[in-house]
């Protein structure tokens, strides 16, 4: 044939396949353009999760202290194939960065970073492996509604081995009733948000300031949570501003 068209009186194929190709997730990656990285951006490095398929661990090292300007927030991560307790994704600050930044701002009903039914990621805010806290994470939102972290856990994307220790998360406004600095529920940031099976939960070791509710985790009743484990958290601040 001629690349379209079979040719005359050959015989078609019983059955045809069509295959999706996805880039492998698998690896150390660094993040910034502080140094020789392979994204600029958190933006892009969650765009390329978004599109691969996790085939072994993989560590996202931030590698700069600051990503604000030439981000495009929400930076939503999706539940991809292959995320399992044996793949796991990490997000850490490099260890040449005495601390590092992840700040913007959102619209109604939003997070700054949203995990999006995904499995087994952890951002540890530590440089070095300990309980040191080398990461913030903080939002300027003061609309209704909003939070610096969503774990958003829904039927048939539910969230599952997600770990957050060693950093300070920063809500936008603590006089507004639906402003969270962490939020794990269902569709949508509410008070009253429920979410689908939100199991082995760690949120551990981390500050909270400038927030109505400091970590908020609702599960459903049909759905129930399991093995969600908060500790060791400071919430507040001396400044009343926070």
């Amino acid at each position: 044939g001629d690349g379209l068209y079979p040719a005359s009186g050959a015989t078609l194929p019983a059955q045809l396949y069509s295959y999706l190709l996805f880039p492998a997730i698998n690896g150390t990656y660094r993040v910034g353009t502080s140094g020789t990285a392979d994204f600029p951006t958190l933006t892009a490095a969650a765009n390329f999760i978004n599109a691969g398929l996790v085939a072994g661990p993989a560590d996202f090292i931030l590698i700069d202290t600051l990503y604000s300007q030439n981000e495009t927030f929400p930076i939503v991560i999706n539940k991809r194939p292959g995320m399992a307790a044996s793949n796991p994704v990490s997000f850490r600050p490099d260890s040449s960065v005495a601390h590092a930044t992840i700040e913007g701002t959102v619209p109604f009903s939003n997070g700054l970073i949203v995990l999006n039914g995904v499995q087994y990621l952890t951002f540890d805010g530590s440089n070095n492996g300990s309980s040191s806290r080398n990461l913030t994470i903080r939002t300027h939102a003061t609309v209704e509604n909003n939070a610096a972290i969503w774990l958003r856990s829904t039927p048939g994307a539910n969230i599952e081995g997600i770990t957050i220790k060693n950093l300070h998360v920063v809500g936008g406004i603590n006089n507004i009733a639906s402003s969270f600095g962490i939020h794990a529920g269902g569709a949508n940031i509410s008070t009253f948000g429920t979410g689908d099976s939100l199991y082995d939960i760690t949120i551990e070791n981390i500050t909270v300031q400038r927030a109505f509710y400091a970590i908020y985790v609702r599960s459903l009743l049909s759905a129930p949570g399991r093995n969600v484990r908060i500790t060791d958290n400071e919430i507040g601040s001396v400044d009343t501003s926070h």
